[in-house]
């Protein structure tokens, strides 16, 4: 019969067999059969001691690997309409407007910032697929993605790749500048300095356009209205068979502030499409559609 060492702890009313316990339970163990063993006073602190000073060391050597930031560098290539609609790796259908890329070991949804080294631009992707599978590339980029960084007609680029929270570590700083100081006034007179007009409202449901990289605007496809043309137009932004990318370019627009955003049934395909637009107003739209990601949009004017 095979015999099951039990071990049992003070103040404990189940036994538990001794090959279930971690390694910070033995050195308990340890160090209490050491107290019980110890002749005098001074051995019992010294042991205690010791106990304290090996958690400290270790807790500290794995905090110190936990926090290591991710850095890699290497060549970058892109990927575009040839496999648009096909799954990725993850299962997710591929969609070149989207800022996405191919890596291969990071987990899937693991947010990166990839700077272009010859032009220190930045865009941050979300890995969704696996890839490249080329000697020497260390990420795939999507054609969105590609285009922020201003790689598309170069193929490849040198970059270097971080965690998102790690960008700022990589950002180019502005050079250092010398403001000259202007004299000071003559004593008992205060200089107001002039008041700055106050900055121009955007229009209603158009956001104002930001991001920490340039971008084209959306190409439109369509005849474009001059800005003084009269009615309202739309714009569909994607006709998708699958429900939860409708959902996620609907909830895409509405996160910057086009609230005339809706969807559109048309047989198999769901559309999202904008509505209710003046002429004027398209150019910024376009601007706006850009910045998300969306390369080329369809406008018509509605009834």
């Amino acid at each position: 019969m095979r015999k099951i060492k039990i071990i049992v702890l003070p103040n404990t009313r189940t036994p538990i067999p001794a090959k279930a316990y971690s390694s910070h339970y033995y050195i308990i163990n340890l160090t209490i059969g050491l107290l019980s063993n110890a002749d005098n006073l001074f051995m019992k602190r010294f042991i205690l001691f010791t106990l304290i000073i090996t958690c400290i060391v270790t807790f500290s050597a794995a905090e110190a690997a936990g926090n290591t930031p991710f850095r890699e560098e290497g060549i970058a290539s892109w990927y575009g309409r040839e496999f648009e609609g096909r799954p990725t790796a993850s299962g997710e259908i591929f969609n070149p407007g989207l800022f996405t890329a191919a890596h291969r070991t990071l987990p899937f949804g693991t947010l990166l910032t990839v700077t272009n080294t010859q032009n220190m631009r930045q865009v941050n992707v979300r890995i969704n697929d696996r890839g490249p599978f080329v000697v020497g590339r260390i990420i795939d980029l999507s054609e969105a993605a590609a285009a922020a960084i201003d790689m598309i007609d170069a193929g490849t680029v040198p970059v270097i790749v971080t965690y998102a929270d790690n960008a700022a570590e990589i950002s180019p700083q502005p050079p250092a500048t010398t403001v000259a100081q202007a004299p000071p006034p003559p004593p008992n007179i205060v200089q107001a300095p002039p008041p700055s007009p106050p900055p121009p409202s955007p229009p209603p449901n158009i956001p104002v356009a930001g991001t920490f990289f340039p971008a084209p605007p959306a190409r439109i496809m369509g005849t474009i209205p001059s800005a003084d043309s009269t009615g309202l137009f739309r714009i569909q932004v994607g006709a998708y068979r699958i429900p939860g990318n409708a959902v996620e370019t609907f909830d895409r627009l509405r996160s910057v502030g086009l609230n005339s955003a809706f969807y559109e049934q048309s047989g198999e395909f769901i559309r999202v499409v904008l509505t209710g637009l003046r002429a004027q107003d398209i150019p910024q739209i376009a601007q706006s559609l850009g910045n998300l990601g969306f390369p080329e949009v369809l406008i018509r004017q509605e009834n």
